[in-house]
């Protein structure tokens, strides 16, 4: 019985409302990175200072339509994970003498402890609501204004590992090995502002975005051993183990632009807003599964913070690019200068470098290349690319170079990609 397949497919299944990542960027910003690029409209929410790039003589709109949607999902470096954890499940129920104890205790210890350590299985996905985000320019506010409504989030299932122990009185073989659930969707709504400074010759451009965040955070415990029910149980406790919780976040920016080049400076989240987990451990007029699942968090107390807040610490995000003066030509960097921590507790710190051919041609494609690195967590690295038709319809993967073995095959570690649709006038 697949038990753990079972428990993967029922965890999407009724997590989807928190799908909302494993990555920070929408649109072309998972090729280029972070960079603050006119043609591309979800570049302009990263850096506050990047709207007023898009100053034009007179009047600007820009708008999504779809933009943008994307996926993505990382597994952690062990091989086979839902197998080796089927097998444990179905082996374990069928030991009835300790010779045979022995055995599995042999094949499975180790592993468990690697499987604590490197085994999680991560789904993440984004999304802006229709028509955002929007950026009006106008001679009346002198600069920029930039709305934007997206959904971020990603739901991670890690494995508390615990040894195979043997119970003399009912001679039966068990763990307390776990599978440990977070997820969280994050609605953000935000208004930036960004102007150029004419004595600069409007070189130097500054930028502020006030962020409204609502998050729907979900956090439990399921006993290894108690899945068999796990469809029934997963819904049973998914409301009991929900928090709703929101804050607000300041984002500050500045940037200066020449014919060709360009250097930016974002600080994330200044003020530090946060939300909060619910809270494990409250076995009080639980029964059945539910408190099985809530001693065995309590088993783990020493391991998992019971009492969690998802703190948004401040992160410096730097960028630089040289350019064509129509920007169609671009090449650049990006990279953040110091390591946080994602919805679901994995360190996470962004570098990129992008090469991109953008054109206003609604036959020529523009092309994008890039590579981006986690330098903290997982470490992962990819290779990204993507294109634009019709100066309407983008589309950006990136393909991770880490593999993991799978029914005897090798597959990519994590992959994502990005569906935009923007127009302008």
């Amino acid at each position: 019985m697949k038990r753990i397949y079972a428990l993967t497919l029922t965890v999407l299944f009724f997590a989807a409302p928190l799908l909302a990542s494993t990555f920070p960027s929408s649109g072309s910003s998972l090729t280029l990175g972070p960079l603050s690029n006119p043609h591309h409209l979800s570049s302009l929410t990263h850096n506050p200072a990047a709207g007023s790039l898009a100053t034009d003589d007179g009047n600007r709109y820009r708008f999504g339509l779809l933009t943008s949607v994307g996926a993505g999902y990382e597994l952690g470096p062990v091989d086979s994970l839902v197998d080796e954890l089927d097998d444990l499940a179905d082996r374990i129920d069928d030991i009835d003498n300790f010779s045979d104890f022995q055995d599995l205790k042999d094949d499975f210890d180790d592993l468990l402890v690697q499987m604590g350590q490197d085994g999680y299985l991560k789904v993440s996905a984004f999304a802006h609501v229709p028509l955002m985000p929007i950026a009006i320019t106008h001679s009346l506010w002198h600069g920029t204004l930039i709305f934007d409504a997206s959904y971020n989030g990603a739901v991670r299932m890690g494995v508390l590992d615990s040894p195979i122990e043997w119970n003399d009185e009912s001679a039966e073989a068990f763990t307390n090995t776990s599978l440990y659930l977070k997820g969280a969707a994050v609605r953000e709504i935000s208004l930036g502002y960004s102007m150029p400074w004419a004595i600069t010759g409007n070189r130097l451009h500054t930028g502020v975005r006030l962020k409204h965040y609502e998050g729907d955070l979900y956090k439990n415990v399921i006993a290894l051993m108690d899945s068999d029910d796990v469809s029934d149980t997963f819904e049973d406790e998914y409301d009991a183990n929900e928090h709703n919780d929101s804050d607000i976040g300041i984002d500050i920016g500045v940037l200066w632009s020449d014919d060709f080049y360009h250097l930016g400076a974002t600080l994330r989240n200044a003020n530090e807003p946060s939300l909060r987990y619910p809270v494990l451990g409250n076995c009080n007029g639980l029964t059945g599964s539910a408190r099985t699942n809530c001693e065995t968090a309590k088993d783990f107390s020493h391991r998992i913070n019971m009492e969690e807040r998802y703190t948004m610490t401040p992160q410096a995000q730097l960028e630089g690019a040289l350019h064509s003066p129509d920007k169609f030509w671009l090449i650049g960097a990006s990279v953040d200068a110091n390591p946080v921590y994602d919805s679901v507790g994995d360190e996470v710190q962004w570098a990129a470098l992008g090469l991109a051919f953008n054109t206003n041609s609604w036959v020529i494609p523009a092309y994008r290349f890039g590579y981006r690195t986690n330098l903290a967590g997982s470490e992962l690295s990819y290779v990204t690319t993507g294109f634009t038709l019709f100066r309407v319809l983008s589309l950006d993967v990136a393909y991770g170079l880490d593999k993991v073995e799978f029914d005897e095959e090798e597959y990519p570690r994590s992959m994502a990609f990005n569906l935009g649709l923007e127009v302008s006038f």
